[in-house]
């Protein structure tokens, strides 16, 4: 059950992650210019970040089979749209529909791991899935590189399209929501799911109700809107006002945005000018962190059980990955390339401790929130960091000497990106905000359900 989704994640970071190889033929094939290539790739955010709480209140009610399955197929139609467009404004649909195809990928599996696994064994699991997530980014620097020198860009979206059609249908047939012995009937645990307290109207209807309902009137369909409206605001006020989950999502937002900017995005159009290499060569570097990222989320966490302290690890991780990106803004195209993939390891092992915050969010609540929590959590994480890659974008632009080749493809040297690279540097300091929200760190007993 898990891992089919966990696979459903990986595919969506896969496509996520494909501008970053993909930069230069985006410029050449659309003739934009670095803004708009940030608008490009964090379109795809800006979609899949204003999804999160619908989809994790969806999560909550309906279950993850349906929402899974429908999603994975809409991002398959994205990278369809994306590889067969010849016109900017389609590549940028074809991105939002990635966006809202992935929505859901990463908080379903958490929803999964609560109704699968035992509470003591969820940092392990998210830890586990946000590994498989960036062997994604993984396969979407040096694997995808080669593929696309092998048979071009858009063959390489169209193969990725057909896989996802695959993968959509196996999560319909395969995928349940929960343990068969923890529930009597599948109708009555979507409502329990849902329920805010015992005597809270329920949002989802039987099915003679829905039959019913085409032969209300439109005054009561305005109530029943309403009332569900209200029912809705009441599920999701705890999560609102939570200042738990507000601080882990800060401190999550400004620790992942790094991984976005300059794995998914920049860094490997960055180190192709720094070092006059291919794309396939330069993506070693965004490989290292995906790779160290997925390492470090794991081994944080016998570090947190030793200190007893989940906030130590994310204090210790911050500067080092604000560090790290300084010393590769300053350092690219002056040390060896080597240097710079010691580097960016580096910083992906720190980012580690991210994936922390994931558990800070989710020990605020009792489990009937954990879809809403994650969601709300990661609405900021990629809210944030997709504003980041598109300014990234602006900040090159702005210290850009306005040069072009002949066929009018605009030209960037290593300048523009060390300016920005600085810039994401300090912004990353901005997660030590984040602690002044928290309220809980480490806890060894699992949290009683309210």
């Amino acid at each position: 059950m898990w891992l089919l989704v966990a696979i459903y994640y990986f595919y969506e970071m896969v496509l996520r992650a494909s501008s970053g190889v993909l930069a230069k033929d985006f410029m050449s094939t659309f003739h934009i210019q670095a803004t708009q290539l940030g608008i490009l790739s964090a379109v795809y955010g800006y979609a899949y970040s204003g999804l999160q709480i619908p989809c994790g209140i969806l999560l909550d009610k309906i279950g993850v089979r349906h929402l899974v399955s429908i999603s994975c197929a809409f991002c398959s139609l994205g990278a369809l749209l994306l590889g067969t467009s010849y016109y900017y404004p389609v590549a940028i649909l074809g991105r939002v529909c990635i966006g809202i195809g992935s929505a859901c990928a990463f908080i379903s599996t958490l929803r999964l791991i609560v109704e699968w696994f035992e509470v003591k064994n969820f940092p392990l699991m998210a830890g586990l899935t946000n590994a498989i997530g960036c062997l994604g980014g993984l396969c979407a620097a040096y694997p995808l590189a080669k593929l696309v020198d092998a048979f071009g860009w858009r063959m390489a979206l169209c193969a990725l399209s057909g896989f996802g059609l695959i993968l959509a249908a196996l999560i319909w047939a395969c995928v349940r929501d929960r343990p068969q012995d923890s529930v009597s009937i599948a109708s009555s645990v979507q409502e329990n799911s849902f329920s805010v307290q015992e005597n809270s109207l329920p949002v989802q209807e039987d099915a003679s109700s829905d039959l019913s309902l085409a032969s209300h009137s439109k005054k009561n369909f305005f109530i029943e809107l309403i009332l569900g409206i209200f029912s809705w605001t009441k599920f999701l006020w705890p999560v609102l006002k939570s200042s738990q989950i507000w601080g882990a999502g800060l401190i999550g937002a400004f620790l992942y945005a790094p991984l976005v900017v300059f794995a998914e995005a920049w860094g490997v159009p960055f180190l192709q000018s720094a070092y006059s290499i291919s794309a396939s060569v330069a993506s070693n570097a965004s490989m290292a962190m995906y790779i160290f990222f997925s390492l470090g989320s794991v081994l944080v966490l016998p570090l947190c059980r030793h200190w007893k302290s989940y906030w130590r690890a994310i204090f210790l991780a911050t500067p080092i990955i604000s560090g790290g990106m300084g010393m590769i803004a300053l350092s690219a195209g002056i040390v060896p390339f080597y240097i710079i993939v010691f580097l960016c390891s580096v910083v992906g092992l720190a980012m580690g401790a991210q994936v922390l915050v994931f558990t800070l969010a989710n020990q605020a609540l009792s489990s009937k929130f954990s879809g809403t929590a994650s969601a709300l959590t990661n609405t900021m994480i990629m809210g944030i960091s997709y504003v980041m890659q598109e300014s990234f974008g602006r900040v090159m632009d702005h210290f850009w000497d306005h040069s072009r080749s002949a066929t009018g493809v605009p030209i960037y040297t290593t300048s523009p990106y060390t300016h920005a690279l600085f810039f994401l540097s300090i912004v990353t300091l901005l997660a030590f905000l984040g602690f002044i929200f928290l309220k809980s760190d480490y806890i060894q007993e699992p949290h009683p359900n309210k």
